[in-house]
């Protein structure tokens, strides 16, 4: 069994909480703590130009976070769909071999009882 769920389950709860972080920043301060220059001589459309490649910071790096957690998510998936298969692969043997062991059990059982019937027979004729 692998343990790829139990040991990223910590290290994606973290991501999918710094991702889903910083929705509530005001426009002086991006979540990446950074504060923004208001300088006068400075056009409002620097300003909005400086907030907007933030902003892409921010959301390149929230991509990245998602795309990691999608690939361990991934990766978590195949590691239950094999640990699944061992299972079900399992079950299967243990069906075979309690299949011959009920037969057998069955053809002990009938050829007891048949002696025990021949002997019943054999009694009652004397």
């Amino acid at each position: 069994m692998s343990t790829s769920y139990w040991t990223n389950n910590t290290t994606r709860s973290s991501d999918r909480a710094n991702l889903l972080s910083g929705s509530s920043n005001d426009s002086d301060s991006p979540p990446s703590g950074r504060k923004i220059r208001h300088d006068p001589s400075i056009s409002a459309s620097k300003v909005f130009e400086q907030q907007n490649d933030l902003r892409l910071q921010e959301l390149s790096s929230k991509l990245t976070t998602l795309h990691k957690i999608t690939l361990d998510i991934h990766d978590d998936v195949k590691d239950q769909v094999n640990l699944l298969d061992d299972t079900g692969d399992t079950f299967t043997s243990v069906k075979g071999g309690l299949g011959g062991t009920v037969g057998k059990l069955k053809h002990m059982t009938s050829a007891r009882h048949k002696q025990y019937i021949k002997e019943e027979i054999e009694m009652t004729e004397m």
